[in-house]
């Protein structure tokens, strides 16, 4: 577990700062450009700014096409334990309340959970599951759709399950056959989302 000694008491709400780079690192995607230069351009956005995780993850998804497992592992394990220094207090406790809707907190909550599923795929499910289980309960609404790693792992799929969701558009999963596969399955586990489904009728009565 990773901890910040620095930081005495749990966050009430994670908000991230604004990452100037972050400007310069969209505009620079609207690009067509080669691999070689992308990743030029991505090392030069993380030497600016090592707390802004977005060139991570476009680095990470260059040196999988490449087959370089080790170097894309490397950066996204520093991302991670950077990422979880913002957000820990000394207990390695998350913040309550880390949500999706502000624009600031998506960089952040993306290599978490990217980070969570490199363990899913090497087998650690159980620090795959503590990371997939925080995402949730610091954001019920769940627009990454931590709830369903979460069941998949209680069910021992692997990560690939999500390929019996495929929509007929390559790359999207069909949103419907996932929350039904959710709702149908997720209440034989009542034990770990009974909590989610009283907390998200809250929500959706806000």
């Amino acid at each position: 577990m990773i901890k910040n000694t620095r930081r005495p008491k749990q966050i009430d709400e994670f908000i991230d700062k604004h990452h100037k780079v972050s400007t310069e690192f969209y505009e620079f995607m609207d690009n067509d450009l080669s691999n070689g230069q992308v990743k030029r351009a991505m090392k030069k956005f993380i030497e600016e700014d090592p707390l802004y995780f977005e060139p991570y993850l476009v680095l990470i998804d260059l040196f999988l096409e490449e087959g370089n497992y080790l170097e894309a592992k490397k950066y996204l394990k520093t991302a991670f334990q950077k990422a979880i220094m913002k957000i820990v207090d000394k207990k390695g406790n998350w913040p309550k309340i880390m949500e999706w809707g502000w624009l600031e907190n998506r960089h952040v909550i993306k290599i978490i959970e990217r980070w969570g599923i490199e363990l899913w795929e090497e087998g650690n499910t159980k620090e795959a599951l503590n990371i997939f289980e925080n995402l949730l309960k610091t954001n019920p609404r769940d627009n990454i759709g931590a709830r369903y790693s979460i069941l998949a792992i209680k069910m021992n799929l692997n990560t690939s399950y999500e390929l019996q969701f495929q929509s007929s558009l390559p790359g999207f999963i069909d949103a419907g056959e996932i929350t039904k596969w959710f709702e149908e399955n997720s209440r034989k586990f009542s034990d770990d989302f009974d909590w989610w489904w009283k907390e998200i009728e809250k929500v959706e009565y806000e």
